[in-house]
């Protein structure tokens, strides 16, 4: 579970972060960035459960 925990921590700071609600500068506004690390963080985890 603490993986789970420290992924709903970082993606939920970059999500509040870019959308201005800590009143910083965003530094994505796109999001782009945000859905390629999930990406490949994905297809990472999905080989290492086939190979597990």
């Amino acid at each position: 579970m603490l993986f789970v925990y420290i992924h709903l921590a970082v993606f939920g700071l970059w999500i509040i972060w870019n959308l201005g609600w800590l009143g910083h500068k965003p530094f994505e506004e796109s999001f782009v960035v945000l859905a390629m690390f999930a990406s490949v963080e994905a297809i990472f985890l999905s080989t290492f459960v086939l190979i597990s």
